[in-house]
């Protein structure tokens, strides 16, 4: 698994950003499995935040279908990066994931291209590292 540790700073709303990680990850099932705890644990960690409050019984949840103040773009687009994140934990990214992930950010006060965006980086930030891997073990 891959952490992103690109620089969550004190521009970083952590309450909202991890109940957000954690709505995203419940998806529409209510489940957050171990792949996607355990990222979601690193993240908090980064953060120096607890987690734990909002992992249970959805109280804290984030409800997107009604209006909400948006966070700082730092904020948001942190949120968008990890939600693409644990989009790819379990393989391709796409479908009902993405619709989400597009809602989500359009709330934020992103954009579709703003996502498109970011998943494109990480995707190169990914690939990046891969090669790296590659090299050190004669790939």
């Amino acid at each position: 698994m891959i952490t992103l540790n690109i620089d969550l700073t004190d521009d970083i709303d952590a309450v909202f950003y991890l109940k957000v990680l954690v709505t995203l990850a419940k998806g529409d099932d209510g489940q957050i499995d171990a792949q996607e705890l355990e990222f979601i644990r690193a993240q908090a960690d980064l953060l120096a935040a607890d987690v734990t409050p909002y992992l249970g019984d959805g109280s804290h949840s984030i409800d997107f279908t009604k209006p909400i103040d948006p966070p700082s773009r730092e904020t948001a687009l942190a949120i968008v990066r990890d939600g693409v994140a644990l989009g790819y934990i379990h393989g391709d990214f796409r479908g009902e994931q993405k619709t989400v992930l597009y809602a989500v950010a359009l709330s934020l006060g992103l954009t579709r291209v703003d996502v498109d965006a970011v998943e494109e980086w990480l995707k190169e930030f990914w690939a990046v590292l891969k090669k790296g891997d590659d090299l050190l073990h004669n790939r």
